[in-house]
């Protein structure tokens, strides 16, 4: 959408898609209780990022999207935030953090509830191809 120098906005469409699989195993003496299941869908999104490049090595990116709307999940959104670090002109090395909920029910498979937020720190890299 906008793409100068030191300020760049990007926006996206797109899908997720979700596996979430559980298993139970109980070992009492004379009893053994083993319990999985599994269960997939995809969900679609939209969202956007914020990338500004703050000195010739330093960037910060905002980013986020929202999808579900109740067709695979009733509704699932993340949030990140991440500081960038260039060591090499095609390199960036990258810290952050990253907040991410999913709120899914299937009627269908006996009443499935998946109701979870994870969020925490995030290390990672990125090679630019350009």
């Amino acid at each position: 959408m906008i793409d100068q120098e030191k300020f760049k906005i990007d926006a996206l469409v797109g899908f997720r898609y979700w596996h979430f699989g559980e298993n139970l195993k109980f070992v009492p003496t004379n009893l053994n209780l083993n319990f999985s299941n599994s269960q997939d869908w995809v969900d679609p999104l939209v969202g956007g990022r914020i990338l500004a490049n703050l000195s010739p090595k330093i960037s910060v990116a905002i980013g986020g999207d929202v999808g579900g709307w109740n067709t695979g999940s009733l509704l699932d959104y993340q949030i990140a935030a991440v500081l960038g670090y260039k060591i090499k002109p095609k390199w960036t090395l990258q810290a952050g953090y990253r907040y991410l909920s999913v709120d899914y029910r299937n009627s269908n498979r006996g009443g499935s509830i998946v109701y979870l937020i994870t969020s925490g720190v995030l290390f990672g890299a990125t090679i630019n191809l350009k």
